[in-house]
């Protein structure tokens, strides 16, 4: 990852550590902004989605998080994972091994694909959210 992406805590000068307070007050609800200022060393971890060409390849799955990786503001990452292990046990209960994993991956990559782009529309939603223009 990028030093543009990422900021240690501790690593914020203390003017701009101002100017991310002072801008806080004047564009987040109260609660948010609160939150900022209540952080003596501020970081910045970048949010990334990640969705693979697939999920599975031969005998191997991945599930949940290991599968598709999507913005945590989605709030379906345990729905995800549950989703993901209820489907390949139907799947395994239905048809044989290779077919249940081939299916899986078509099934399940599609889901993950829908949960991602839906991350990306709910992050553009919101206006704290939106990168610099």
């Amino acid at each position: 990852m990028s030093s543009r992406s990422t900021l240690a805590p501790g690593d914020l000068a203390d003017d701009l550590r101002d100017q991310l307070v002072d801008d806080a007050r004047a564009e987040l609800p109260p609660a948010f902004a609160d939150a900022v200022a209540a952080e003596p060393q501020p970081f910045l971890q970048a949010i990334l989605d990640y969705v693979p060409p697939r999920i599975t390849t031969g005998r191997v799955v991945l599930l949940g998080d290991a599968a598709v990786v999507v913005r945590p503001h989605t709030a379906m990452g345990a729905a995800k994972a549950a989703g993901d292990a209820l489907v390949l046990h139907d799947l395994l209960e239905r048809l044989p091994l290779t077919a249940a994993i081939e299916q899986y991956g078509r099934e399940r990559l599609e889901v993950g694909r829908s949960i991602a782009a839906y991350g990306l529309r709910l992050a553009e939603s919101l206006p704290f959210f939106r990168a610099p223009a």
